[in-house]
């Protein structure tokens, strides 16, 4: 049975564009960490470590976009509860970025 939150509000954001979104932008948050860290002179290698899986993340983000046949059901528009997840990664973003500047004002 259709629900609210079963059907897609656009036709045009595919399940795969939500996911590369969302794991994009974890690889954000590990790369952009370590290189705050790097301009602070504060870098160590567990920062290094953790840029290196976000860059894999931002790699496998642009795989996810460019090839969402990989990915179960990635062609088929996203339904309208995925919505939330890049929503709530949207926001838990900002806070972050937020931290971020006032860190070094």
């Amino acid at each position: 049975m259709a629900t609210a939150l079963s059907r897609t509000p656009s036709e045009r954001i595919r399940r795969a564009d939500v996911f590369a979104y969302v794991v994009g932008l974890m690889g954000l948050v590990y790369v952009g960490d370590f290189a705050l860290a790097g301009l602070a002179g504060t870098a160590t290698t567990t920062a290094a470590g953790l840029a290196a899986i976000g860059g894999f993340a931002l790699a496998s983000a642009v795989w996810m976009h460019r090839n969402p046949d990989s990915l179960h059901d990635g062609a088929e528009p996203a339904p309208a509860y995925l919505y939330v997840l890049p929503v709530v990664s949207t926001g838990a973003f900002l806070l972050l970025a937020a931290s971020w500047v006032a860190e070094f004002v």
